[in-house]
């Protein structure tokens, strides 16, 4: 059962690493992340405002990012290092809610911008 705490730890961190990735590579490039911010079958062309719509929705994705690798390595650190019992549990509470506000939020951002 380790293991596998252990592989879903790594995952969420990953997913934490790429959000983050993203953000970066958004501000940069200016192009929108298709895989974060893109609904299937969407186009970036279809955009009304591609810079706004970055600009809007990197704090969302990096905040999404920071919370996932925090959850991940409280989850890694609970399970191979010290137990923290209801505190991991709290921690993961708080994980779903930025997951699901940020849903919200980056729902409300492509019905804005497509």
């Amino acid at each position: 059962m380790d293991s596998l705490n252990s592989i879903f730890g790594i995952i969420i961190i990953v997913c934490g690493l790429y959000c983050i990735y993203a953000c970066i590579t958004m501000k940069k490039t200016g192009e929108i992340n298709k895989t974060i911010l893109m609904s299937k079958g969407m186009e970036g062309q279809q955009c009304k405002d591609a810079k706004a719509y970055i600009q809007e929705a990197i704090p969302q994705v990096m905040l999404l990012g920071i919370s996932a690798m925090i959850y991940g390595g409280a989850d890694m650190f609970n399970y191979h290092i010290f137990s923290l019992g209801f505190f991991n549990i709290v921690i993961m509470v708080l994980f779903f809610i930025v997951l699901i506000w940020v849903g919200f939020k980056l729902t409300r951002l492509r019905k804005k911008y497509y």
